[in-house]
């Protein structure tokens, strides 16, 4: 059989384009669509997904040199304490009574809220978006996610929050708090691709946990703290960082 030394092929604009493939050791001429400059970025992405799940998280990705958790820890744990007898004791009058939170809802006067969580936040108008939407989480009717005010205690009580950095003290008005870098899950067994995937973690820019005394906002999670006149520790509202978390966590659910 008269085998042609050449093969000439005129190309029309259908998208697809010639290639060579050798199958059971005979070259065979195939048309094949190439992928689109879209396909080409999932694969792209799918591959660094899958070369990231192989490469533990760094321990220094969460290690801030020159910070002593021990204080902070101690401090926390004492935080914490106050803080579940306020969520308990809410829940407790509002199981109770169903009109309570509805009442200081329904209230113009922002001091309605400051009988609410009286030992672990501190007071004050600024401190009223946090209260209100722990408040609020007793009365969301939408089944579909979990209510911003309803994750707060679920991260700020969780068995592995620490914190694992200090951002220094910075002035609000009079008052001086404190900056806390944290995390909110044990991330000793993490992933490279668990750490970009985490809400937590999405919700800022950096992946750089700032250095120890250094102010930096919207870098990394964080809660900001005030301390009453015996040096305990009060929630000092809705940071500008646990804001994003919630938002980032919602979004999740979400989509």
């Amino acid at each position: 059989m008269h085998r042609p030394k050449e093969l000439w092929f005129v190309r029309h604009s259908t998208g697809f384009v010639l290639t060579s493939r050798q199958i059971d050791g005979q070259t065979r001429i195939a048309l094949v669509h190439p992928p689109s400059p879209a396909e080409m970025q999932w694969e792209a992405r799918r591959a660094e997904e899958q070369a990231n799940r192989a490469k533990p998280l760094p321990a220094d990705t969460y290690t801030q040199p020159g910070f002593d958790a021990r204080r902070y820890t101690a401090d926390l744990a004492d935080w914490q304490k106050r803080f579940r007898g306020d969520v308990e004791a809410h829940r407790k009058q509002s199981k109770s009574d169903p009109e309570y939170g509805l009442a200081m809802l329904r209230q113009r006067e922002l001091s309605a809220f400051d009988q609410v969580y009286a030992r672990s936040i501190h007071p004050g108008i600024k401190r009223l978006d946090l209260r209100r939407l722990l408040v609020e989480a007793g009365y969301s009717r939408d089944r579909r996610v979990t209510a911003p005010g309803a994750v707060i205690p679920q991260l700020l009580l969780s068995k592995e929050i620490r914190p694992v950095g200090f951002g220094g003290t910075f002035a609000d008005g009079d008052r001086q708090v404190e900056l806390w870098y944290m995390v909110f899950d044990d991330l000793g067994d993490w992933n490279l691709q668990d750490f970009k995937e985490s809400p937590d973690f999405k919700a800022f820019p950096s992946e750089q946990l700032p250095p120890f005394q250094v102010t930096r906002r919207n870098a990394w999670p964080a809660l900001v703290f005030a301390r009453d006149e015996q040096g305990k520790l009060l929630l000092y509202g809705l940071s500008m960082e646990l804001d994003l978390i919630l938002s980032s966590i919602f979004n999740a659910q979400i989509f």
